[in-house]
């Protein structure tokens, strides 16, 4: 089947969501206004909970017996196994 030339696609589901959900939302987020961050405020949350992530991959490690990667579902997961045996 050939690919339509007037920028709509062969499915005529995505064209209606996009013609009648997605479009009309693009004035909209045209003149949104920034969103305005205290820069102070979010820097210390984010160094608050870069010390919270170290204090509990240390307890993790901890309650493992040996290093544990937390950003590894595989060893996470063989790690939970193994707890719930």
């Amino acid at each position: 089947m050939p690919e339509p030339t007037d920028g709509s696609t062969s499915d005529a589901g995505a064209d209606r969501v996009y013609t009648d959900a997605l479009r009309p939302l693009i004035p909209v987020i045209v003149r949104r206004r920034p969103t305005l961050l205290h820069r102070p405020r979010v820097s210390d949350a984010v160094k608050a909970m870069k010390a919270e992530q170290a204090r509990l991959k240390v307890e993790a490690q901890a309650m493992a017996g040996w290093p544990l990667n937390l950003a590894s579902p595989p060893q996470v997961a063989a790690e939970l196994k193994a707890v719930d045996a």
